[in-house]
Order: C-alpha cells, then sequence, then structure tokens
C-alpha cells in the first residue's frame, strides 16, 4: 500500500506540473514599423542655391513646374505651375527656367531669358507675385529654407515670413497660379518645391 500510495503521489506531482506548464504564459513581442514621416522642419544651412545654375522648381505634391503665365517674360506677368513634356526649348517659351541669386541671407528669383525679379505684392501676402524689373527691393527678397537631406525647398517671402509659395487655393491640378499661401506656423507638403537644374535643350 505504502508504494502504490508514493507511485501516486508522484503520478499528482507529475499532473501539477503539466497543468502548471501547460497555463505558462509566453509573451511575444513583434517589432511594428514606424510610420513615415515628413521632412522635419528644421532648417538646415547645407546646399544652398547656386547662382551660377539655371533651375527647374517642380512642386512636390502635383510634380507641374513654376512657370511665367503661358511663358511670357514681360513686366507684370504673374506665375503659374505647368505641365508640359518635352519642355519647351525654343526662344520665348523658356518661362520655366529660372535663376538665383544670393542677396544676404536672402534670394532673388529671376527670369532666365529677360532676368526680370519675381516680386511680392506691396498690398497683400497672398495676391499675385510678378515680374518686374530687378531694382533691389525687399519684396523681390526669398527666404530658401531647406528641410531634410533632399534639395527641396519653402519659398518665403522676406515681406510675408509667414507665407510661402504654394498653388492658390491648394488645388492639386495643373494650371494654376502660383501666390504665397499661409503656413500656420509650419509648412506643409503642398508648399515644398524641388530645385533641380533646367535641361539645357
Amino acid at each position: 500500500m505504502l508504494s502504490t500510495r508514493i507511485d501516486g503521489r508522484r503520478r499528482a506531482g507529475l499532473l501539477g506540473a503539466l497543468i502548471g506548464s501547460a497555463l505558462t504564459v509566453i509573451v511575444v513581442v513583434v517589432p511594428v514599423a514606424a510610420a513615415p514621416k515628413a521632412p522635419a522642419a528644421t532648417r538646415s544651412a547645407q546646399a544652398a542655391p547656386q547662382a551660377d545654375t539655371v533651375y527647374l522648381f517642380v512642386h512636390e505634391v502635383t510634380g507641374t513646374y513654376l512657370e511665367t503665365d503661358n511663358y511670357n517674360d514681360n513686366i507684370g506677368e504673374a506665375v503659374q505651375t505647368w505641365n508640359l513634356d518635352p519642355l519647351p526649348t525654343s526662344t520665348g517659351t523658356l518661362g520655366h527656367k529660372w535663376t538665383v541669386a544670393a542677396s544676404g541671407d536672402t534670394f532673388t528669383i529671376a527670369s532666365f531669358e529677360h532676368g526680370r525679379c519675381l516680386t511680392a505684392s506691396a498690398t497683400s501676402a497672398a495676391d499675385f507675385p510678378r515680374l518686374q524689373t530687378c531694382d533691389g527691393g525687399s519684396r523681390q527678397n526669398w527666404i530658401f529654407r531647406r528641410y531634410g537631406a533632399t534639395d527641396d525647398y519653402v519659398i518665403i517671402p522676406s515681406s510675408y515670413q509667414d507665407y510661402a509659395l504654394g498653388i492658390r487655393g491648394h488645388t492639386p491640378t495643373n494650371d494654376q497660379y502660383v501666390v504665397p499661401t499661409r503656413m500656420y506656423a509650419a509648412p506643409t507638403w503642398s508648399q515644398y518645391w524641388r530645385l533641380t537644374p533646367a535641361p539645357s535643350a
């Protein structure tokens, strides 16, 4: 009888151990990929626009580019987005090409063919910037704020620093006027422009 009791106790002990093992909770930690982030909203002092480069300003949301209204390089012309591909190459149709020159801590933006400066409105931040004769005035000064490690810039009129160039009415389509749009403390994707060397032909 004694051996039978011992065997019974052993079996009971083994059964308890098995039940305890079965109740053990195993926690598995599965890594989750982080959501993509917009470029860091901090100014970078690197890779400022170069004076010896002719640029194409490409809008990051629509993929369109900045050009003078209907390619006209006349005094008083506004600017718009356009997407013609291939780019025109004949004289009088080069309104998509721009040069940039340093002016202290700011830059001027000039049309390629006649060197007319993009000039912010004298009356309203959100009014049309227009081509004017370069005169060194403050309304022709633009702040190029670079974000992240790319050539994306937010282009801010020196006279209206709560605004940045964007598509009028935030309409994400082609053939729209470009004007300063309010940043509301920080820029949005609709105010990012990629500066890329314009094709020579």
